[in-house]
């Protein structure tokens, strides 16, 4: 038998990540440089997923599920799906402000929003290393404005990605509070409520 080790995995590791920060900056700079708005981007891409994943829940016989949902439940659903609508809409305008490198970049402090929103609403442990990475960031996000000025479109680009950065933070703490919940249910309805407010 094949068996992969440690540095074929690492290798395969650092392949995946570089397949996936290339096709997130494809994505991005199609954004930026085709002329549909952001609601029609958003309106497409979330009609394929929601339809997508509609399709795999009725191959699965999974809609039934749905009955025993608790009004908790719905919330959580809600509020996940809501997040990505925000996360979306903000990203979107972002990178039409300004520019996709920018909007990738100030978006990229998700992951330290992350810490801090789990530490506060999940009670984890907020360690030396997310501290320190709080004050890079910040650093970071102060070199990516050119001035602070809201009448300058690259600091409105950022400020959005900020905003983007943040509800995309939320979105992982509101699924682990669903973690009960089956996890395509929980992708269909972070599609379809984010649908609804796109339409």
């Amino acid at each position: 038998h094949f068996i992969v080790g440690p540095s074929s995995m690492s290798f395969s590791l650092l392949i995946q990540i570089f397949l996936s920060l290339g096709i997130f900056s494809f994505v991005s700079a199609t954004i930026k440089w085709i002329d549909a708005n952001p609601f029609t981007i958003g309106i497409s891409r979330l009609l394929m997923a929601t339809f997508g994943v509609a399709l795999l829940l009725c191959l699965r016989h999974s809609w039934s599920e749905f009955r025993h949902f608790t009004q908790k439940q719905w919330k959580g659903l809600f509020f996940v799906g809501l997040c990505f609508f925000i996360h979306w809409f903000t990203y979107f305008f972002a990178i039409k402000f300004s520019t996709a490198s920018l909007g990738i970049l100030s978006l990229s402090t998700y992951g330290v929003m992350m810490g801090i929103l789990a530490a506060v609403f999940r009670g984890e442990s907020f360690q030396a290393k997310d501290l320190i990475a709080s004050v890079v960031c910040v650093i970071g996000v102060y070199f990516l404005v050119p001035e602070f000025n809201l009448s300058n479109s690259d600091t409105i680009g950022v400020l959005l990605g900020l905003v983007s950065g943040f509800f995309y933070a939320l979105i992982p703490i509101g699924h682990k509070h669903l973690a009960h919940v089956p996890f395509l249910i929980r992708i269909f309805f972070q599609f379809f409520v984010a649908l609804i407010f796109f339409l």
